[in-house]
């Protein structure tokens, strides 16, 4: 009984740092909002992003003007995105999908490193990804990379409180013919993570190559009989079959297939099959891919825990048991081993994982959780006075490098080509300090410790310059309502899905007026981007003759242009094609500092004036 007040106390200091953790972490993406305002808006010129925000706010009328496309089958993705936008005004609606992903990925890599290592870890490798520049670009635009991302660290938080669950029965419980049972915790939890991997492959079937490594956690993590084995796996693929039917039923509901992956899978095949556009030949690319810094580094750490835990396993003595826990030990460093290996062999292949960035973020959870686990020991070495200091100069230092880069003349100073270099060069000075602080005295190791978090949390302002031009005004906030005011206008003039785009992407606001086109699916109602030319678009992945394009009368167009004289330009270009323009009407669209007309028209068989 005397203990009890001892409990008490030690339970409510408990709480009181775990609340105190989810407030920073909640607060972490709000100081973001108000020192870089527009991380939270997909830049305006890209093509796929606003195909995606086209399905979120015209879900239901898709499938009737396009039917199955690949974009349509991302569903995981989409239909957050299109409830956000029912239920709350555009603007709002951008915000609440994605913090929600961000939240989502942040929590879940939160609370995987609580349960699998130390609170320490967990708050601190969580701050620095929410402050991690390309995990940002991930999840602050509107395309697949970023919800990609919080589903595989959702999918991993719930395996994690499968394998860490107490109630889990292996042997105590058996079934009628004697063989284990699991308890219905352990069942609904893999259940669930059935589902949300369903979701995660759902959105993007890149994501396919991250099997191995949940296998091999899952295998790590909770050794279990063959059978034991055979039901977990059972109860997995039920999630994803459920997950399947219950996106095939929306699917139907709105005007598709059942089948609704099916388009994904056939571009999935294509891309596997023939050659990849987007590939850069030859090795020069290696100098200019800054967001591969920071996953190679972790691969390199990774592969040093995982040689000197093998080192310490005494001589003679490498039995299955001591394997097995050096496999535990160091889980979170395999998976990203494994993942990175996968991802380097398609690169190999002619496949480019580690030349774009929207698939180098991929490796991003792994990367992550392998550096909270690295980071555990040198943490724990800390007091905790010493920890609390150095948790509040680490993250003061994240958040007082982005208010110098984005509100000082700091950010003159760092040069894109630079930045790799900047972005390695303090990462190994951090590793090295590291690895140091493990062989001193408590205070200089304490030092050094502090010093290689500090060099860790330079990273972020180093790979700023590289990183989707962000800034401190609301430039991209204005493009965005700006689309939304043009994607409300087309939709009163286009009530039968027919309308074709005809702009000029050289113009001031040429990548604006791509925006706009995509939210309708830009190469299915593309004219071309060459306004007043009337030659097929050519692009990657779809590739035409240069051949004139076939417009029949009775046509409709919008024309996108500040150009005053757009009408006499399109008729003297339709003229060639044997027609001329019917003004059908003309809508001004004024958004901040940005103006421009769309001109909607009516093609009609020319007609010569009478001598």
């Amino acid at each position: 009984m005397a203990n009890l007040p001892s409990l008490s106390i030690r339970t409510v200091r408990a709480h009181l740092y775990n609340g105190i953790d989810i407030i920073i972490l909640l607060l972490v993406p709000a100081f973001l909002c108000l020192v870089v305002r527009d991380w939270v808006f997909s830049t305006s010129g890209y093509i796929d992003p606003y195909i995606y925000l086209g399905y979120f706010r015209n879900f239901e009328h898709y499938f009737t003007f396009f039917g199955d496309t690949y974009y349509g089958t991302r569903l995981p993705f989409i239909i957050p995105g299109y409830i956000c936008y029912k239920i709350f005004p555009p603007l709002l609606a951008n915000y609440v999908l994605h913090l929600g992903f961000y939240y989502l990925a942040l929590f879940s890599l939160y609370f995987i490193l609580r349960m699998a290592v130390n609170r320490r870890a967990a708050l601190l490798t969580a701050v620095l990804m929410g402050f991690y520049p390309y995990f940002l670009a991930a999840v602050g635009w509107d395309y697949v990379d970023g919800v990609a991302i919080a589903y595989f660290l959702l999918t991993i938080l719930l395996m994690t409180l499968a394998v860490k669950s107490p109630r889990v029965t292996q042997t105590t419980n058996l079934t009628q013919n004697g063989s284990p049972a699991l308890s219905k915790r352990h069942v609904l939890l893999l259940f669930l993570a059935g589902m949300s991997f369903a979701a995660l492959i759902y959105t993007t079937t890149f994501m396919l190559i991250m099997i191995p490594s949940l296998v091999l956690y899952y295998l790590v993590m909770r050794p279990q009989s063959w059978s034991i084995l055979l039901k977990s796996a059972l109860i997995a693929v039920s999630g994803v079959i459920l997950a399947t039917i219950i996106l095939g039923i929306v699917n139907v509901l709105a005007g598709g297939s059942f089948l609704f992956f099916g388009p994904s899978i056939l571009i999935a095949g294509r891309m596997l099959i023939g050659s990849n556009p987007w590939l850069i030949p030859g090795y020069t690319w290696l100098l200019h891919v800054p967001f591969m810094v920071f996953p190679f580094f972790i691969f390199i750490t990774s592969l040093l825990f995982l040689i000197v835990s093998l080192r310490r396993v005494k001589s003679g003595r490498f039995t299955t048991n001591s394997l097995l826990q050096v496999a535990r030990d160091n889980i979170f460093s395999l998976c990203h081993l494994l993942n990175f290996v996968l991802m380097l062999i398609l690169q190999l292949l002619g496949r480019p994982s580690f030349q774009i960035p929207y698939y180098a973020t991929y490796l991003l959870p792994t990367a992550f959780l392998a550096a909270g686990a690295q980071l555990a020991l040198p943490l724990s070495l800390l007091s905790k006075s010493q920890y609390k200091v150095t948790a509040a100069i680490i993250i003061s230092l994240l958040t007082g490098s982005y208010f110098l880069y984005f509100h000082t003349p700091v950010r003159s100073v760092i040069r894109c080509s630079d930045s790799i270099w900047y972005a390695s060069a303090v990462l190994v000075a951090g590793a090295l300090c590291l690895s140091v602080a493990g062989r001193s005295k408590r205070t200089v190791s304490t030092l050094l410790i502090a010093l290689a978090l500090m060099f860790f949390t330079s990273t972020n302002i180093t790979l700023m310059a590289t990183n989707c031009a962000y800034c401190a005004c609301e430039q991209r906030q204005q493009d965005f309502l700006a689309v939304i005011k043009g994607d409300d206008i087309i939709r009163t003039y286009d009530t039968a899905g027919n309308l074709l785009f005809w702009y000029s992407y050289t113009e001031p606001l040429g990548k604006l007026y791509t925006s706009i086109a995509s939210t309708h699916l830009w190469g299915y109602r593309l004219i071309n981007d060459k306004f007043p030319d009337v030659k097929r678009q050519i692009y990657p992945g779809r590739e035409h003759s240069g051949a004139i394009v076939n417009i029949p009368p009775e046509t409709d167009i919008v024309i996108l242009s500040g150009d005053k004289n757009a009408l006499v330009k399109a008729n003297a270009a339709l003229n060639l094609l044997g027609l001329q323009a019917k003004l059908v009407a003309s809508e001004q669209i004024t958004q901040g500092s940005t103006s421009f007309t769309m001109t909607f028209i009516r093609t009609e068989a020319y007609q010569t004036n009478p001598q």
